[in-house]
């Protein structure tokens, strides 16, 4: 534009900017983390972009008020704690102040900051006498996997355990160990088991199970004592039973052949061979996982 009038050509929009669809030397959409400028402030002016606030994603038309704060769904390349939680810092009128901050301890998403709304895997909400959430994430009772809404009380055992009752039979909110050895589920009844734990095979009278009693050796699932059906990592099913695969081999369908190697070895032949080239697996002539601090090299950028 010169003079207010458009001279047909195009020339690249402001740094950070997506779209400048009226005039290049004024942005109408920044990109993500960025936002605009609204007042010319010393050597920053007015419909450039800037970086959004500390743990901002979204503050697209005021550089200085976030919309939207980062969450375990946005990998910033700033950090590198992915998984942790931010929300919204509410000012002592209740509105927003435009800035973000980390979610209380434990807390995985937080709207507002002070408020957790999802805690972190075998955490929970942690609430008030009467009830109310106190926006504060504590542990789950002990042998608990999750206690999602409250954190005293359990939603899921962790496998070999069930939930507890009191003397009315009721649920107390606890998990305790499975009646039954080696049982993987009894959830709604300690004595009742609905499965068994990895490496055991059920045993039943009348379609109830009684005993969890072991596989064959290096063998993860089975039906019986003497047949298995899925091996341990490391080993393969022949004629029923376990059968070592080749050295430093993962998974193999037979004793000279490799399908997958172990980490830090890659596949040559059907054989697993050390790696010596910063790769962690891959193939003779192929790296598929290179070590951590290395990158795969491309032909146009081979030196």
């Amino acid at each position: 534009v010169l003079n207010g009038i458009s001279t047909g050509e195009c020339r690249p929009c402001p740094n950070n900017c997506q779209y400048c669809d009226s005039d290049y030397t004024i942005c109408s959409k920044c990109n993500d983390y960025y936002g605009l400028i609204q007042k010319d402030r010393g050597n920053k002016k007015a419909g450039q972009c800037e970086r959004c606030p500390q743990y901002c994603v979204y503050c697209n038309y005021d550089s200085t008020f976030c919309n939207l704060c980062e969450d375990s769904s946005y990998i910033d390349h700033y950090r590198d704690d992915f998984d942790i939680g931010f929300g919204h810092v509410v000012g002592s009128n209740g509105e927003y102040t435009g800035l973000c901050k980390q979610c209380s301890s434990n807390c995985f998403d937080c709207p507002d900051a002070d408020k957790c709304d999802e805690c972190f895997e075998g955490f929970g909400k942690i609430r008030n006498s009467d009830g109310s959430s106190t926006g504060m994430c504590g542990a789950c009772p002990a042998n608990c996997y999750e206690c999602y809404d409250n954190n005293k009380i359990c939603d899921e055992c962790d496998l070999g355990y069930g939930y507890a009752r009191d003397s009315n039979g009721l649920r107390n909110g606890k998990c305790e160990k499975c009646k039954i050895q080696n049982c993987e589920v009894c959830n709604n009844d300690l004595a009742i088991c609905t499965g068994c734990l990895d490496g055991f095979y059920s045993e039943s009278v009348e379609g109830v199970i009684t005993k969890c009693s072991p596989c064959l050796s290096n063998c993860e699932r089975c039906d019986n004592s003497s047949t298995c059906r899925r091996c341990n990592n490391g080993y393969y099913v022949k004629d029923g039973k376990c059968s070592p695969c080749p050295e430093n081999c993962e998974s193999c369908s037979s004793d000279t052949y490799c399908e997958y190697c172990n980490k830090g070895y890659k596949l040559s032949n059907g054989k697993c061979i050390k790696n010596t080239d910063h790769c962690e697996d891959g193939f003779s002539d192929e790296c598929v996982h290179c070590s951590k601090g290395y990158g795969p090299i491309f032909e146009n950028n081979k030196k």
